[in-house]
């Protein structure tokens, strides 16, 4: 049913129930139902003409992930202290399914024109936000998020092979980070570094700057600057997943 929710986007922002239907592939008597229940709970709105678009609700759990989420709200204090001490933009990343997502991302001086801003999914295979997550994914996991895009996996330069895919994500993972340069924006370098709780990855933060501000910048002192913020985010993710819960809390 929440698949719905994955159709609309910026090309087609309004969806009839019927091409719901056909583009699920899923009978008209179930689209139907899983389209009322959406409504009910405000996830879509239908206007004029049977079209329905993205509900009031996406808006309320948006102000709602800003302010509690405990992952940014501790994330968030870290990562404006290296845009300060860098002037480079910062963003944090999340992983679920086969989607990598930008959940906070702090402008730095270049006010670079980033075209994956917050909410934005990233392309799985470009970029060092989603190479710093996948080169930490579990072997059988990366080996799944392999056959479903092996074809993408090869454009965007990451192997032809299983092997080798899995070699360009082990030596990412023994340097520890990941790089790109202009791989998703002309001119933009990208440093990731993984976010982790324990042994799992549960996302990654990476840096974006100008190929100037680069030169003018000691590369090594800024990796070394991002790692040392990802192991401080990484510490306070494993501390709140490892919380006592509140006393009275549900």
């Amino acid at each position: 049913m929440l698949s719905i929710l994955d159709l609309f986007d910026k090309a087609s922002p309004a969806w009839s129930a019927d091409a719901i239907c056909a583009r699920l592939g899923c009978s008209t008597s179930s689209g139907y139902r899983y389209i009322r229940e959406l409504c009910a709970v405000g996830l879509l709105t239908r206007i004029s003409g049977g079209t329905y678009v993205l509900g009031p609700r996406i808006v309320q759990l948006e102000l709602v992930m800003r302010e509690i989420d405990p992952v940014s709200k501790t994330g968030l204090p870290l990562i404006a202290d290296l845009v300060r001490q860098t002037g480079c933009d910062v963003l944090l990343a999340n992983m679920y399914g086969d989607h990598i997502v930008n959940v906070l991302h702090e402008r730095g001086a270049e006010q670079l024109p980033l075209s994956y801003e917050r909410g934005r999914p990233h392309p799985l295979f470009r970029g060092a936000m989603s190479k710093a997550i996948l080169a930490f994914l579990p072997r059988a996991r990366a080996l799944r998020l392999y056959n479903a895009h092996a074809a993408l996996a090869a454009e965007s330069g990451m192997g032809h092979s299983w092997r080798e895919f899995w070699q360009a994500l082990q030596q990412i993972r023994k340097k520890g980070f990941s790089e790109s340069d202009g791989e998703l924006d002309a001119g933009v370098i990208g440093i990731g570094a993984p976010v982790l709780n324990g042994d799992e990855i549960m996302g990654s933060i990476s840096i974006g700057c100008s190929r100037a501000r680069l030169a003018l910048l000691n590369k090594a002192n800024l990796t070394e600057l991002l790692l040392s913020t990802a192991r401080q985010i990484s510490q306070e993710v494993e501390r709140i997943s490892h919380a006592e819960p509140t006393p009275g809390a549900v």
